[in-house]
């Protein structure tokens, strides 16, 4: 899948008006972007998240990356995505 500089702006966008204070963190999925952002398609907004988490733009403070599954506590849906911010 070929970068989308607008979709990782407008997802980059979206992070940046979410309600968090420093220390908070908060779980996203690709789901709760499409959302925000309806006119993408899933597959294509996961794969941007993980170029954005990727790049050090998301920091997931140390939780680990959910395509490694490691832990299913902290990844309520594994290998499906799922970020964790940390403000």
């Amino acid at each position: 899948m070929k970068r989308d500089m607008e979709l990782i702006r407008e997802i980059m966008l979206q992070l940046e008006v979410w309600p968090m204070e420093m220390g908070d963190a908060i779980s996203m999925t690709p789901e709760a972007m499409q959302a925000e952002i309806p006119d993408r398609d899933l597959a294509e907004i996961n794969h941007h998240m993980d170029l954005i988490r990727s790049a050090g733009f998301i920091d997931t403070g140390g939780l680990g990356h959910p395509d490694r599954c490691s832990d299913s506590y902290l990844w309520a849906s594994p290998c499906q995505g799922t970020t964790s911010l940390i403000a």
